[in-house]
């Protein structure tokens, strides 16, 4: 039986071809499997943290209210609200008209 060589270099540089890529989209694959278990650790360690920093903030006793500072506080008494911003305020008249 006779061999085409031809036909026999076609169909190996084919196969080395398809070979190649099969391992190229095997490399691929073994990557995106690694970066999914690192997103996956640190979506997990991201979760620990968060929930370690909720039972901290539960376990912290409420802050005392602030008390203001006598020392510090302003005499000046809120003037009253109008009701008709266009009338002025009523003076007492402590003088007696003639």
């Amino acid at each position: 039986m006779e061999m085409n060589s031809k036909l026999f270099d076609d169909l190996t540089a084919s196969y080395k071809v398809e070979k190649q890529k099969e391992v190229k989209r095997e490399r691929e694959r073994v990557e995106l499997w690694r970066g999914l278990e690192e997103l996956q650790e640190r979506r997990l360690l991201s979760l620990q943290e968060a929930s370690l920093n909720q039972r901290n903030l539960q376990d912290r006793p409420a802050p005392a209210p602030a008390q203001p500072d006598p020392a510090h506080s302003d005499p000046v008494k809120p003037e009253p609200a109008h009701s008709d911003p266009a009338q002025p305020d009523p003076v007492p008249s402590s003088t007696s008209a003639t």
